[in-house]
């Protein structure tokens, strides 16, 4: 059995772990904390005591479970009271808790600000407001899309802005990404798409000197790339690869390689950093040989480290694995023969001291999956086969590595992304060496490129290294059936597939029948709720009429089939379709799609029925009449006895007389807000079930 002796940083972080999650599944109000935090301390003070009790009179040898019990208790409360400390949005000064209407509010820049096609983007620390007449000292992040015709922000940058902040909205649609869940991770619950005539720069005082000198470091260095590089597709994934930057990278060149199972690569992280520690070891090993070698190399290495670090930008991704890095060469230096989990576990816990909400990041959960499974799994299937030749021998070494991280993040990845590339062993032998290679050719570039002729000829291999990189994509990407889409798991199945993995490994590992039986078994469970799941989704019959704005978009979903009708426009905007409304068709389970024009629709094996000012749809014995135009003679509508009135185009703009003819409302996304919200008060009024799709979201209707 496994000895939890030597890994004392396992245990300590699993039940920090386990306070996080408690705080997040099951959160108190902020007076409950301020009684909580208190008694927390006390508790915690009360068992430092006791434990220095037993080691001075007992030396340590009494009650040494009930110590050990204590302190992972201790530990759990910590995880629980950190969480509930570090979220800013139960503070009383935090924008969340302002009831009056804020006319003014100023802030601090705080990230690096990105321009885009409409607007620049940038993270606003708000400081003050001003509300009821008077000034406040306030608190709370906004995330600003400023007009592009405002003078673009630097970091540091002091904002007075005129208007309320909004709170970011909940997705209106279902299984639709959770953009606002995605920010408050990061402490963002406000948005504000400011007019240049809203906001003024009065001061630049960065909060970080820090940061600043490094985003100005950065941006330096990508300015570099893109007089270098003239091919803006190379410029712009030579400057992602290197320096984290992904605004150039195109949805064609994103799909690429996310087919190949690569899209890794394209922004800086944790095996960037693995990267540079490869190079810093290479050439430096034969330092740890000298006298005070093992200090020198691990001085050396971190300062390499954290400057590389510093040159990315101080990005979020590169810091977790620098810190994570960063412990283990203290570890070597030290001559600790700690184990690499112990100091992975390490790494962690400090980390979720610092934030705890770290712990819910993607990019968190996904670095620390890949790590553990390249340590424990990568070495084991490395020994099962031997090559003499060094070239066959490192492109095992890569294969396995690969392997091992995809054993480990699978289930992670198929829970967030939906998605497997069939072909990433075979790509990521030639990605993996090729991304190297960019690494070294993009910093050895930067590092000379006050030189000429050599920054000249760096720069051509640069460019020629990434071409090679994409050519490596695009035809991973063209191999049949590359990638599998649309894969849907819940965070429960995700569990269990890991569960799979674990005994599966145990198996391996221990030759005993046990393990393999529970494995069988956990298989089996996961085959049974895929089952049940399937047969659900084979009798379902929905229709859905979506939330996007100025958009007409229904769904009818019959069995594993949908009927998609939607404006134009819609049609042809396969990423905003994608965005809204993927999740929900893949939640479903569907299989066929059929798309039409809902204005002029095509033959659909559905009572569809388009007429010059409306539209009629039968459904399970419900009629459902869409006005697109005005119509002149209601008595005509009040013939057809609609059970649900669905207004678009703003073609009912007032109830008055209208009412008796209506049993249900319903008002669409391309109606005007105001003309909304007016309807909707009328039908309050009358007594008719009203439902606005703009307000409240998608409507669903679903047979029982």
């Amino acid at each position: 059995m496994i000895k939890w002796a030597p890994y004392v940083f396992v245990r300590l972080t699993a039940y920090l772990i386990a306070g996080i999650l408690a705080a997040v599944s099951f959160p108190v109000s902020v007076t409950a904390i301020g009684y909580l935090v208190p008694v927390f301390y006390f508790l915690a003070a009360g068992y430092v005591a006791f434990y220095l009790l037993i080691r001075i009179v007992w030396k340590g040898k009494r009650f040494s479970t009930l110590t050990g019990l204590l302190g992972l208790i201790i530990i759990f409360l910590a995880g629980y009271v950190i969480t509930h400390q570090r979220n800013q949005s139960t503070q009383p000064g935090h924008l969340l808790q302002q009831p009056a209407f804020i006319q003014y509010y100023s802030g601090v820049v705080v990230s690096e600000v990105t321009t885009g096609a409409k607007s620049h983007k940038a993270h606003l620390e708000v400081t003050h407001i001003y509300q009821q007449e008077k000034w406040r000292n306030a608190s709370g992040k906004v995330l600003l899309y400023l007009d592009t015709k405002t003078p673009k922000p630097q970091y540091g940058d002091k904002l007075l802005i005129k208007a309320h902040p909004q709170r970011v909205p909940a997705p209106a649609n279902p299984d639709e990404f959770d953009y606002r869940h995605y920010l408050q991770l990061q402490q963002i619950y406000h948005q504000h798409f400011v007019k240049a005539a809203q906001v003024a720069i009065y001061e630049n005082q960065p909060p970080s000197r820090v940061m600043a000198v490094s985003i100005r470091i950065r941006q330096k260095a990508d300015s570099i790339f893109k007089v270098h590089i003239p091919s803006q597709r190379e410029y712009a994934i030579a400057s992602g690869l290197v320096l984290g930057i992904r605004n150039g990278l195109d949805n064609e060149i994103k799909e690429a390689y996310s087919s190949a199972g690569a899209m890794h690569v394209l922004a800086v992280s944790g095996a960037h950093v693995i990267i540079v520690f490869g190079i810093i070891t290479f050439f430096l090993q034969r330092i740890k040989k000298i006298r005070y070698g093992q200090a020198l190399f691990a001085l050396t290495a971190l300062s390499l480290l954290w400057f590389y670090a510093f040159i990315t930008g101080l990005s979020a991704s590169v810091l977790r694995a620098v810190v994570m890095f960063s412990f283990v060469v203290i570890a070597q230096a030290a001559n600790k023969q700690n184990s690499i989990y112990n100091t992975l576990a390490l790494s962690a816990f400090i980390l979720l001291c610092y934030d705890p909400l770290l712990l819910m990041d993607v990019g968190f959960q996904l670095s620390y999956a890949a790590m553990l499974s390249i340590v424990y799994i990568s070495p084991k299937i490395y020994h099962l086969l031997e090559f003499d030749t060094y070239i066959l021998d490192k492109a095992w070494l890569i294969t396995c590595a690969s392997l091992a991280a995809q054993i480990g993040t699978v289930p992670l990845s198929l829970l967030y992304f939906h998605q497997f590339p069939v072909y990433f062993l075979l790509a990521n032998l030639v990605i993996i060496p090729l991304s190297a290679v960019i690494l070294y050719l993009g910093i050895a570039t930067l590092f000379f490129s006050f030189v000429p002729y050599v920054s000249t000829g760096l720069a051509f291999l640069l460019e020629l290294a990434v071409k090679l990189l994409n050519l490596t994509a695009f035809a991973t990407e063209a191999l049949p059936g590359a990638l599998i889409k649309n894969i849907s798991i819940n965070a429960s199945e995700s569990l269990l597939l890991y569960l799979v993995i674990i005994a599966f490994l145990l198996f391996v590992y221990y030759k005993k029948l046990i393990y393999w039986s529970v494995t069988v078994g956990l298989v089996c469970l996961l085959a049974i709720l895929n089952v049940v799941e399937i047969t659900k989704q084979h009798q379902q019959q929905q229709i859905a009429m979506y939330s996007i704005a100025n958009h007409t978009a229904l769904s009818v979903l019959e069995g594993g089939q949908n009927y998609f009708m939607a404006d134009s426009a819609l049609l042809r905007n396969t990423h905003t379709i994608d965005f809204h409304l993927t999740g929900h068709w893949r939640q479903a389970g569907i299989i066929t799609h059929h798309f039409t024009n809902f204005y002029k629709p095509e033959p659909l094996p559905v009572a569809f029925q388009q007429f010059q000012n409306y539209s009629i749809l039968v459904w399970q014995g419900k009629t459902f009449l869409f006005v697109q135009k005005p119509i002149s003679s209601w008595q005509a509508i009040a013939s057809l006895q609609p059970d649900y009135l669905v207004v678009q185009h703003n073609a009912v703009k007032d109830l008055t007389g209208k009412e008796a003819f209506i049993k249900h409302l319903i008002i669409d996304g391309t109606t005007k807000p105001y003309i909304a919200s007016k309807l909707a008060q009328q039908a309050l009024q009358a007594k008719i079930p009203c439902y606005s799709i703009r307000e409240e979201g998608a409507f669903i209707l679903t047979k029982n």
